[in-house]
């Protein structure tokens, strides 16, 4: 058996053959019940009982990677390990190995970016959480250890939030416009074609509910998050692209629809602004439809402002400095102290935290000075708003504003070096 799986060459179009798989499964399951299962009852010592289990481990890969249907009938040969609390913990170990696997192979098929590639890990996510339903959810955590209960939550945490991006609908509107070259259509939306040439009602994909082809704010908002996403990875690299002006006026477009022109005008003055540079840069043709449908957003945007007098940014800023020195001046002061390294942004993100903190720590690397961190944190700082006349929302609003120009001095300097 050892010859025949290791003389196999899995990228052979044959490995997908069901009666090949059939056989794999049946050589390991009898591995498993005559020599495997038998041998754990005895008494051994962990050396010789961590050797068996990195053996079932390398045997359910080869299913793990087709994430295919025996895998559920192997894991259920080996159940008998759960019920003994001699191999209770290593059997979880096991689940949570597969689980692991499962939600790397999710993550391969999303970086890939081929075609359907958010469907087909979509297969892995959920046969992950599948997993931990069916086999730990019931489980007294307590006697999985620390380290195997972390490991746990982590896998979890990834398969679930995965499903939930992935199921949202919202991701496939988004890069199906963005590749039509369009901003984003709120009239076309219940049906679109895919790669295959056929119809989806994004009703069917989950998220996306319309009615009398009207989107409610719930599910613009999620469009909206998904273009922001895109838009931070765009500009990670600063290069100006007719995909990042097409991004910016969908934002504009879904934030009118939203009615938040007035509350992030600054925010999205400054994305306006951003975006009037691509297309002048690049000399993009101003006919195109979704060229002059920014130009139209943007014409409501700056009428807005003059219609709505607002003190100036400067006048604000002096008069909330005088009302709390203190808070500023240690904020300057911190900058100055650790030269805008590292630790000024653990002093920002302690004492100025703001409510997607926890979940940007599992997608950016908040331990390491890099262009990364500081562009996700100059767009967390981005001064959005604030209520005149109240005190306490025009200070939140002066602090994110100081926060904001410091990480852009930072982001110009490591640009330029």
């Amino acid at each position: 058996m050892e010859e025949f799986i290791s003389g196999f060459n899995k990228d052979d179009k044959n490995f997908d053959n069901e009666t090949l798989l059939e056989k794999f499964y049946l050589y390991i399951k009898e591995l498993f019940l005559s020599s495997y299962l038998k041998y754990l009852k005895l008494t051994l010592d962990t050396s010789e009982k961590k050797i068996i289990f990195e053996k079932i481990k390398k045997y359910l890969d080869i299913f793990i990677n087709k994430s295919s249907g025996y895998l559920n009938n192997l894991l259920e040969v080996l159940l008998p390990l759960q019920e003994d609390t001699k191999t209770k913990r290593e059997f979880n170990d096991l689940i949570i190995y597969v689980m692991e696997q499962l939600n790397n192979y999710g993550i391969d098929c999303i970086k890939k970016n081929t075609k359907f590639c958010k469907y087909h890990s979509l297969i892995y996510f959920e046969q992950s959480f599948n997993y931990y339903q069916k086999y730990l959810a019931k489980e007294n955590h307590a006697l999985l250890g620390m380290n195997l209960l972390k490991k746990m939550k982590e896998q979890k945490q990834i398969s679930e939030e995965y499903i939930n991006d992935i199921n949202s609908g919202a991701v496939v509107i988004v890069k199906t416009l963005l590749l039509k070259e369009e901003i984003f259509d709120e009239t076309s939306l219940s049906f679109i074609p895919n790669e295959t040439g056929f119809t989806k009602n994004f009703g069917i994909l989950g998220g996306i509910n319309k009615n009398k082809n009207q989107l409610d704010n719930e599910n613009i908002t999620l469009i909206l998050r998904e273009y922001e996403k895109v838009l931070a990875s765009i500009q990670i690299n600063q290069n100006l692209t007719e995909k990042e002006a097409i991004c910016i006026a969908s934002i504009l477009k879904l934030n009118s629809l939203l009615a938040l022109f007035d509350s992030k005008r600054k925010y999205l003055f400054d994305l306006a602004d951003r975006c009037k540079l691509i297309i002048e840069h690049l000399r993009i043709d101003e006919n195109k439809k979704w060229c002059k449908e920014f130009f139209e957003l943007n014409e409501q945007l700056q009428k807005m402002n003059m219609d709505t007098p607002r003190k100036s940014d400067h006048e604000l800023l002096e008069n909330i400095r005088k009302l709390y020195p203190k808070e500023f001046d240690e904020l300057e002061k911190e900058f100055e102290k650790t030269r805008g390294t590292i630790k000024f942004i653990d002093y920002i993100t302690k004492t100025h935290p703001y409510d997607e903190i926890e979940r940007d720590k599992k997608t950016v690397d908040f331990k390491t000075y890099n262009l990364e961190l500081l562009l996700k944190l100059k767009k967390r700082y981005q001064p959005e708003s604030y209520m005149p006349g109240d005190e306490i929302s025009e200070k939140k609003y002066c602090i994110k504003h100081e926060i904001a120009s410091k990480l852009g001095n930072l982001i110009s300097k490591l640009e330029n070096k």
